[in-house]
């Protein structure tokens, strides 16, 4: 089930006695779209447990969240430092990752990212591919793997983009 989820954050603690929580969001993601009714997956050890979203509201900086099956601090309390993941498919953040910082692996080559477009339903990243510029979407069919912390995109299929 893990490779159908994304990390997006983690609960920093409890808030009140009706079994909110305070939700800090990873860095790379900025809100989107409503939360409400919406289910975050808590890893627990080894598994991933559902939990639909009743309420959600902001205090401050502060996101504040009231999960349906947690309705007392002591079951909420037991969510403390977990870590919060989303369905892949869901398109409920931003991503404000800047892939302009990263480079494009392709063939044993690094190649510099040039420019960057959100087309509303993937990224693109351009580069200068042999003797042309190749624009490459980040899906599946051309993307093997992004690494975040190293920056790099590996790249498979560009061939076929070049025009």
């Amino acid at each position: 089930m893990e490779n159908k989820l994304i990390k997006v954050g983690e609960i920093v603690s409890t808030h009140g006695i009706k079994g909110s929580i305070k939700f800090s969001l990873s860095d790379k993601y900025d809100y989107d779209k409503s939360l409400i009714n919406e289910t975050f997956f808590i890893k627990d050890r080894v598994s991933f447990l559902p939990y639909k979203i009743e309420n959600v509201y902001f205090k401050n900086t502060n996101c504040i969240i009231k999960f349906t099956s947690i309705n007392s601090i002591n079951e909420a309390c037991n969510l403390v430092k977990k870590e919060v993941f989303i369905n892949k498919d869901k398109k409920l953040f931003i991503n404000t990752i800047n892939y302009n910082d990263y480079s494009v692996k392709f063939n044993d080559i690094n190649y510099s990212v040039l420019d960057v477009i959100d087309n509303g339903v993937y990224w693109l990243v351009k580069i200068n591919y042999i003797d042309t510029i190749v624009w490459i979407p980040l899906v599946d069919k051309y993307v093997e793997f992004i690494n975040d912390d190293e920056q790099l995109i590996k790249a498979i299929n560009i061939d076929s983009l070049r025009v």
